[in-house]
């Protein structure tokens, strides 16, 4: 009798564990920020990256190119700024 009673004690606590552990794969999400849109906003399709190129000489475009937000640019060149004196320190 004592073996089953553990057995009955060990799978209720893993009924209950598995029904949190599921419960918390439902919660709802809180909807995005418009400070939270993605880093990578577009791809330059070939007439743009031929327009961009013929606009100024400088500018090195080609057709499949990410536009990117300017805050994730600049919060990527910190990290990397940080990331670079962390391993030079």
């Amino acid at each position: 009798m004592r073996i089953s009673k553990r057995r009955w004690l060990a799978a209720m606590s893993m009924l209950s564990m598995l029904l949190v552990m599921s419960n918390g794969g439902c919660a709802t999400k809180p909807a995005p920020s418009p400070e939270d849109r993605p880093c990578w906003v577009g791809i330059i399709d070939s007439e743009t990256a031929m327009l961009l190129r013929a606009q100024s000489r400088r500018l090195e475009v080609k057709a499949g190119d990410l536009v990117q937000t300017p805050e994730c640019a600049r919060q990527m060149s910190r990290d990397l700024l940080n990331e670079t004196y962390e391993l030079t320190r």
